[in-house]
């Protein structure tokens, strides 16, 4: 929704919302899925990049970028910051839609943010369509947010 009612916080985006997704309703989008955490926990932005469509958008708490922002920038620091973080996976499922797929994902991070180990619970919605044979990833929205009872 695109009414930004000024009577919150700018950073109340709705939560992602993963309704609707079932375990392996599109099992080739769910492997691109796969797929892209993996590269990005190896950091092998070539893998990461092959995965994106040239047009993907990426938004992350509000702030959307463009494929060549996000490979200019934030990959490498999404890449650092994986690099020492643990990763339980928590839930991942699809819905299919034709020639796009919606795949919905939920992780525990367990990492050092500002110094202090924090665990985050972390949401991510990738659209993907079809091209030819291969699924690629067409937009990616990231939530996260701090597990309660974490922290002093």
């Amino acid at each position: 929704s695109h009414d930004h009612a000024s009577t919150t916080a700018p950073a109340a985006e709705t939560p992602l919302s993963l309704d609707g997704m079932k375990p392996k309703a599109a099992p080739e989008a769910e492997a691109v899925a796969q797929a892209f955490h993996t590269a990005l926990q190896h950091g092998d932005r070539t893998a990461v990049l092959a995965l994106l469509a040239p047009d993907v958008t990426i938004s992350e708490g509000g702030h959307t970028q463009t494929r060549d922002d996000y490979a200019n920038g934030h990959l490498g620091e999404d890449i650092a910051f994986l690099k020492s973080a643990r990763i339980t996976p928590v839930s991942l499922g699809s819905m299919p839609m034709g020639d796009t797929a919606m795949v919905g994902s939920e992780s525990d991070i367990q990492a050092m943010v500002k110094g202090k180990p924090t665990m985050l619970r972390s949401r991510e919605l990738l659209t993907l369509k079809k091209d030819g044979k291969d699924w690629k990833i067409v937009s990616i929205r990231w939530d996260s947010a701090p597990l309660p009872g974490e922290g002093p």
